[in-house]
């Protein structure tokens, strides 16, 4: 089925995604000269990490001493603490746009801080309940649960989003926390909802609420969350942050595979491998998003929080993804298609005239060999794309069997191209 909300074919083509900071992290507002560098950010992507395709800003929100408020409805202006204002930040993130680089925002989904008017004046009626009656908060700070089912809050959610796409002209709204509905019930009596809500309903509700929102003011806005959610809910959505290679990395699976990333192809998924702590050596991590053919989510000073090898991983995966991002945003991908040795894992990308391979070696040492066998006509052209060079194989009738080598923990690619 289609998703209720269209999604943006300009979203899934985001392989590189690049989370930075005005205040915290090499911050890119200047408080003495109030220069906001946006494009700073992308030169470094591009230098670091081979390519930037979304610029992800996630405190543009911070309001001084009250903190994470991002200008809801009612509340305070970030644009007060910076010293342009508003055109100062709108100006910034127009320039980087006209040189291709997508920004969108952060916003809170669930939290809201108590020190803000907002928080002073209605957060204790609108506060989450837990299923011990107790008013639930993030642990050891002053920013509590909101529950969703809340109608002013909501209305006050979707206000917010519809708002600052319209003032700063973003291209991309995210809602955090969306998608851990799990364990967001809420056992109040006094919400007008039923006791407890249900918080997969209340998560699809107000991103309903949301999406209205934001296409009546700029159409090919996109919005996504964190995690994955059902979906009931990603209908309304166009991608989330991903921890499926993360857990993959604390479980016995044999081969890590993102199954939702080929159940609903259209829905983009963003790995997050080390969430606000630096990714460091684990360059075999960005070669599982690469085997999947998802965004990466990078987050923290280039150089400080990716080795060298991670860095040099990320730009040949970025590569071979934005070469091929026809391939790996077909809305027909094959997981685990068959192999012809144990232990090595493909997955298949088909376009017309093409299809892209990927491959997992899960096995400690160098395999060599023939590994894939599949149809192709006469005059078909076989790449290894991973090394950059025609790939080896043998013609059997109809089908072929391509020779490859692939080291222990490593990824291949190969691409076909058909006469």
């Amino acid at each position: 089925r289609k998703p209720i909300s269209p999604r943006k074919p300009w979203f899934r083509e985001v392989f590189n995604f690049r989370q930075r900071f005005l205040w915290a992290m090499e911050p890119l507002y200047d408080p003495q000269s109030g220069a906001v560098d946006l494009k700073s950010a992308v030169a470094e992507a591009r230098r670091e990490f081979g390519g930037i395709d979304y610029l992800h800003l996630f405190d543009w929100g911070v309001c001084g001493q009250y903190g994470r408020i991002y200008g809801r409805t009612g509340d305070y202006s970030p644009y007060e603490y910076l010293k342009g204002g508003r055109e100062a930040l709108h100006s910034a993130i127009a320039e980087v746009q006209a040189d291709g680089a997508p920004v969108g925002l952060y916003i809170e989904g669930y939290l809201l801080q108590e020190r803000g008017k907002l928080g002073g004046q209605s957060g204790a009626q609108w506060q989450l309940i837990g299923r011990d009656g107790k008013p639930r908060w993030w642990p050891d700070s002053t920013e509590m649960f909101v529950c969703p089912a809340v109608e002013p809050w909501r209305e006050i959610q979707a206000s917010t989003y519809e708002t600052k796409v319209a003032e700063l002209g973003v291209d991309g709204m995210y809602i955090d926390q969306f998608g851990f509905s799990h364990d967001k019930d809420c056992w109040s009596a006094e919400h007008g909802h039923e006791s407890p809500s249900d918080g997969v309903v209340s998560e699809r509700d107000t991103t309903r609420l949301i999406r209205e929102r934001i296409a009546a003011v700029k159409p090919n806005v996109a919005l996504y969350t964190e995690e994955s959610p059902v979906d009931v809910t990603t209908q309304y959505q166009d991608g989330s942050f991903s921890y499926a290679m993360a857990t993959a990395q604390r479980t016995s699976t044999r081969v890590p595979l993102n199954l939702l990333r080929f159940a609903l192809p259209d829905f983009k998924t963003i790995e997050i491998l080390y969430c606000d702590k630096p990714t460091g050596s684990w360059a075999t991590g960005v070669k599982w998003v690469f085997f999947n053919g998802e965004a990466i989510w990078l987050e923290g000073p280039a150089k400080e929080w990716f080795e060298p090898e991670t860095r040099a991983a990320i730009r040949k995966c970025y590569a071979i993804l934005h070469k091929h991002r026809d391939a790996f945003t077909t809305l027909k991908p094959t997981p685990l298609t068959p192999t012809l040795l144990g232990g090595v894992f493909a997955n298949a990308f088909p376009v017309p005239g093409k299809t892209v391979y990927t491959l997992y070696n899960t096995r400690h040492r160098t395999v060599r060999g023939e590994m894939l066998r599949i149809p192709a006509a006469e005059g078909s052209a076989i790449d290894d794309e991973w090394y950059g060079k025609p790939a080896e194989f043998r013609r059997d009738g109809a089908e072929i069997a391509i020779h490859l080598e692939i080291g222990p923990h490593d990824v291949g690619c190969v691409v076909v191209r058909r006469p």
